[in-house]
């Protein structure tokens, strides 16, 4: 055990989402060969990750997570964490209670078959004792594999109408305590929608059933060495955002002196047809937005859509993306691999930062929230152009899109982390010297470029591995390893790997999003929408929380 844990938390379908795709993220660069030597500017996966042996001494890990969702939200994953079972777990031994991907009944798309195949072949290659003669049959099926991926690359799957929910892509292996499922609400009931901040509360009011959770969340935290702190996912539009708001005021209870890293998120497309619809949508966005900013050390809103307030905006684009807004499969994606990037310099070997160092410097002066944005994929020309040479054709063109609803980076932040990870070596510097490494080559572009700002840049080696399950969603201009080419790529040959940069900040353009959503909440009267009344929301309780948007908002007025 190496220190510095991370306990996640998912609140929510879309956190799941999410969640899903950002454990299949990290998961796709590990390593398990002990003799492997990891740089400074590696993952160390041991933070976000507990380990398990099993019995023949095969490593794997499982997520020190806990995902809350609704009954009916699981679909081919069981309530123990598993998706492929074969009722032989009692041959498996671990020296942690951790349960396998586990098949049941129900319909599998067709990378959830071959995942399944895979794990059973592993199964048997570990439960007998093969002959000679099918062992060098497997060794030529394996090389024959093999050298199919040299050709023509990963296995192409097309998963857009083959995913429902989130466990229809997920491959990481889950601990039988990660899952709570709220049974008094079912996903996707349009008669009874879980879709009221105080409905989310009102469920963990119960203390049986907020025991539950808590005693899930002490059994990972009890595993740490040196808890750093949490992170938290939270959909921020629902009753989610309410339950959110208990855990994190629990957290805050608990565990004070560790940092709450809470990421806010928002499907791009929503229902908005209605008045009611509007009304939902932006009075349960101000409470969680008020709660989460009180009790997280810094939060996070994410979302691709522009906007969120009077009217949904458009959804972000990307030069180098077509994805589909409408599928959280797709919009899921981008925002894991953002997280995953933007949280990379406390997750280094070097434990050269914490958390909190993070959390601390974009909080001061009472300021709560952030802003992230992304260059997904960061682009790179194939033809060696160099990452200084990639920087220098930005000019004032800024290399990325915001992640973070309302705000459009037209202002220079006050303060300011980047991380780019995924340069090669070959296209690092034009020479070796030490002015041209490549955190060298980051610092002084940001020091150009934002010379007001207090700028922090990280490098790190590995790249984003975008291949199976993420979604096909880049142009055909970009490479299988995630460079900018003057030839498309072949018909069904995905993507396998991009460079990523992303940008955490905090700014001015801050207090609009505050004052903009205050505006939206005040003209409704909290009188006339029973639902929230009939929840525990009064009137004194919404002019508090009006009062706190203004305050906050006023934290980010640099006059």
């Amino acid at each position: 055990m190496s220190g510095r844990e991370i306990v996640t938390l998912q609140i929510g379908h879309y956190s799941n989402f999410i969640g899903a795709h950002w454990w299949n993220l990290q998961e796709s660069t590990f390593v398990y060969d002990a003799g492997n030597e990891k740089g400074d500017d590696c993952v160390n996966h041991d933070i976000l990750f507990r380990e398990g042996i099993t019995f023949q001494g095969a490593v794997t890990y499982t997520p020190r997570l806990v995902a809350i969702d609704l009954k009916g939200s699981l679909n081919t994953l069981n309530r123990s964490g598993g998706l492929y079972e074969d009722g032989r777990e009692d041959e498996v031994k671990w020296s942690e209670d951790v349960t396998l991907h586990e098949a049941i009944s129900g319909p599998k798309n067709e990378y959830l078959t071959d995942l399944e195949m895979e794990c059973e072949e592993s199964t048997s290659k570990r439960k007998f004792d093969y002959s000679k003669e099918i062992e060098d049959e497997d060794l030529l099926r394996e090389a024959k594999r093999e050298a199919d991926k040299q050709v023509f690359g990963p296995k192409y799957y097309e998963l857009n109408d083959g995913v429902e929910v989130w466990s229809d892509y997920m491959r990481t292996y889950l601990h039988p305590k990660s899952i709570h499922i709220i049974n008094e609400y079912m996903h996707a009931d349009e008669q009874r929608p879980f879709n009221v901040f105080g409905m989310g509360q009102h469920v963990f009011s119960d203390p049986d059933v907020f025991e539950q959770v808590e005693d899930r969340i002490r059994f990972f935290v009890e595993g740490c060495d040196q808890l750093q702190g949490f992170h938290i996912l939270a959909d921020a539009c629902d009753g989610f955002a309410g339950s959110a708001s208990c855990f994190l005021q629990y957290l805050e209870d608990e565990f004070h002196s560790k940092s709450r890293l809470t990421f806010g998120v928002t499907p791009p497309t929503l229902p908005d047809s209605t008045a009611l619809d509007r009304c939902n949508r932006i009075i349960n966005s101000a409470l969680s937005y008020e709660k989460m900013c009180e009790y997280s050390s810094l939060y996070i809103p994410l979302s691709l859509a522009t906007s969120l307030w009077k009217k949904i905006g458009a959804p972000q684009k990307f030069p180098y993306l077509q994805y589909k807004p409408e599928l959280h499969y797709h919009t899921g994606a981008i925002l894991a691999s953002a997280v995953d990037t933007m949280t990379m310099p406390y997750r280094r070997e070097d434990n050269s930062v914490h958390i909190a160092d993070i959390t601390q410097s974009f909080s001061t002066l009472g300021r709560k929230l952030a802003s992230l944005s992304s260059s997904l994929p960061y682009v790179m020309a194939e033809d060696e152009q160099t990452f200084a040479d990639s920087l220098m054709l930005l000019g004032d063109k800024s290399p990325w899109q915001s992640l973070t609803p309302n705000i459009q980076n037209t202002v220079s932040p006050d303060i300011q982390s980047c991380v780019v990870r995924g340069i090669p070596d070959i296209l690092k510097s034009r020479n070796s010297s030490l002015l041209d490494k490549p955190s060298d080559i980051l610092q002084q572009y940001l020091t150009d470029v934002y010379s007001n700002t207090q700028n922090s840049g990280c490098i790190m080696k590995e790249p984003c591995c975008v291949s199976a399950p993420f979604p096909h969603i880049f142009t055909p201009d970009i490479n299988r390893l995630g460079f900018l080419s003057t030839s498309p790529r072949l018909p069904k040959q995905g993507v396998e790997k991009v460079p990523v940069m992303t940008s955490l900040q905090s700014s001015s353009e801050i207090s609009n999003l505050f004052n903009s959503l205050h505006e939206e909440t005040s003209r409704f009267n909290i009188r006339k929408n029973h639902r929230f009344l009939d929840e525990g929301l009064d009137e004194d309780a919404f002019k508090v929380v009006l009062d706190n948007l203004q305050t906050l908002g006023s934290c980010y007025n640099n006059n």
